[in-house]
């Protein structure tokens, strides 16, 4: 009977050292668990978490010797190259990689090639009503303001047709304007556009303005014909009558003799071109 107990004991004891081995994995001399082999798929992570290392993507897997294998995402900030658009560099943002101009609207990084305003800006008539300019990174047309002075130039842009002021966008000549607005010719031609020289006319037409309209520079301005018996004109007044011009101004005889403000400024109700010979 004793030795059948001491049999079961020692079976019990060595049952419960293999349950052990089993249960446990076995240990280095100093206690500690024997290091798994590196899996060569994965990079190492002393390699892919160093700053420069050249990432594609903000999520990682890599390989410790000691802790095994690891996965996560780079901290915010950590520079990474956009695999959706080779080339641009960005920074991980959530686990992301976002590029700049992916971040914040393309509008901040345009810098407008002309500025919006609706003001002319030039110092001689507007040869235009309207103007392009970039609004938050669009091509957008504004309009000057109404009552800027302006030409009507024809196809060719070198010739002025006609002279007034901008309205909705239009340059609307000065003898449309002129029954309902009396000053229009004190605005339309006032001294700031007079620059040019006063010139002979040596057409044989009688004009029907005593102004011509050069360009000087990129800017139209306006001048008067001599006041000479070669500048006949003719005043668009009830009588209609014929005159010579003296400073931009019909009046009954040539060389500037007479009351100039006696005889109404000349326009032209009909809608002709402006001379400029």
């Amino acid at each position: 009977m004793w030795i059948i107990n001491n049999i079961f004991a020692v079976s019990f004891m060595l049952t419960g050292n293999l349950c052990a081995v089993q249960r446990y994995p076995v240990t280095s001399t100093f206690g500690t668990s024997q290091p798994q082999k590196p899996n060569q798929s994965f990079p190492r992570c002393d390699d892919i978490l160093r700053a420069d290392y050249p990432r594609t993507s903000c999520y990682y897997k890599c390989y410790f010797s000691k802790q095994g294998l690891q996965k996560g995402t780079h901290s915010d900030g950590t520079r990474c190259a956009s695999d959706k658009f080779p080339g641009r560099w960005g920074h991980c943002m959530r686990g992301v990689c976002i590029s700049t101009e992916d971040e914040l609207p393309k509008f901040n990084f345009t810098k407008p090639k002309q500025p919006c305003y609706d003001k002319y800006r030039g110092k001689g008539y507007a040869p235009s009503c309207q103007h392009t300019c970039m609004h938050f990174g669009k091509h957008k047309q504004v309009n000057y303001i109404a009552g800027t002075p302006c030409v009507v130039l024809d196809e060719y842009r070198d010739r002025v047709n006609a002279v007034g002021i901008c309205l909705r966008g239009i340059c609307t000549p000065i003898y449309k304007l002129e029954s309902r607005h009396r000053n229009i010719r004190k605005k339309v031609f006032a001294k700031q556009y007079h620059r040019c020289q006063e010139k002979e006319h040596y057409g044989r037409n009688m004009l029907q303005d005593c102004h011509y309209f050069c360009k000087l520079g990129d800017d139209w301005y306006y001048g008067f014909y001599k006041s000479t018996y070669n500048s006949a004109c003719q005043a668009f007044t009830p009588q209609r009558m014929s005159g010579y011009c003296c400073k931009g101004e019909c009046i009954p005889k040539a060389n500037c003799e007479g009351n100039i403000g006696d005889i109404p400024a000349a326009i032209n109700p009909a809608g002709e071109k402006l001379s400029t010979l």
